[in-house]
């Protein structure tokens, strides 16, 4: 009796596991892996499905799409479900029979060509908007994309997604990595471009600068608890509508 005693004596305690403090909510089964990672720091995952935008806002929104030309922005935090009402706005216009592109990311990486090379149709016209995107130094039109820095493959990405002519342009995380100089005579050049050819460039963004620079005709507020659909200074004709999520 005294020798089990010992021997369970000798078996140290278990920790107790400390208390959960904050639930967070994801998409996905999580792994053992990342519950072992979470519980020391109070923390459990509960699984939701992806946050969808709420069918009056999209409504809305496909309406000022159907009647606006220029630049349409959303905005919020990250996390806030931008890229999430970007793609789904994006296969709806397709059904109003116009030419849709959706960038997902101007981070895509590039072989091959030099910057002269890249852009097509006539020089002139592709010097021009290599121009309009920040790219004007003739230095950099003998290298290749995978020469450039970051930020000029990120312009080149933008001048490559402007040249494909579509009528509505919708670009994620714009202007996101450029520096705020850079970014801003992007943007004023871009808008300005926009809008003379009468198309309409919808971009997502948290940075809240790039709303002054590109003045958009629309500006699209997510956060958690809605998604507002609003005109700015630049058309007060529009009134406010606000859809609960």
């Amino acid at each position: 009796m005294h020798k089990s005693h010992t021997s369970r004596a000798s078996v140290p305690a278990r920790p107790p596991r400390p208390p959960i403090v904050r639930v967070i909510s994801i998409s996905r089964a999580p792994s053992p892996r990342l519950l072992q990672a979470l519980t020391p720091f109070g923390l459990a995952v509960s699984r939701t499905p992806v946050r969808r935008a709420p069918q009056p806002a999209l409504r809305a929104l496909l309406t000022l799409c159907r009647n606006t030309k220029g630049v349409i922005a959303i905005t919020g935090d990250s996390g806030s479900g931008k890229s999430t009402l970007l793609r789904q706005l994006a296969p709806r216009l397709r059904t109003m029979r116009r030419r849709v592109l959706l960038v997902r990311s101007l981070k895509t990486p590039m072989h091959g060509r030099t910057l002269a090379d890249t852009i097509k149709g006539p020089l002139p016209t592709a010097l021009a908007l290599l121009a309009r995107c920040g790219l004007a130094d003739a230095t950099l039109l003998p290298r290749s994309p995978r020469e450039l820095s970051d930020g000029q493959r990120t312009r080149l990405a933008l001048a490559l997604a402007l040249s494909r002519r579509a009528h509505v342009l919708l670009i994620d995380e714009f202007a996101s990595v450029l520096d705020r100089v850079t970014a801003r005579a992007v943007c004023l050049s871009v808008a300005t471009a926009i809008r003379r050819d009468k198309r309409l460039l919808i971009v997502a963004t948290a940075h809240t600068d790039v709303l002054a620079w590109l003045s958009p005709d629309v500006i699209v507020r997510c956060n958690a608890a809605c998604i507002s659909v609003e005109g700015t200074q630049h058309d007060r004709s529009r009134p406010r509508i606000t859809h609960a999520a």
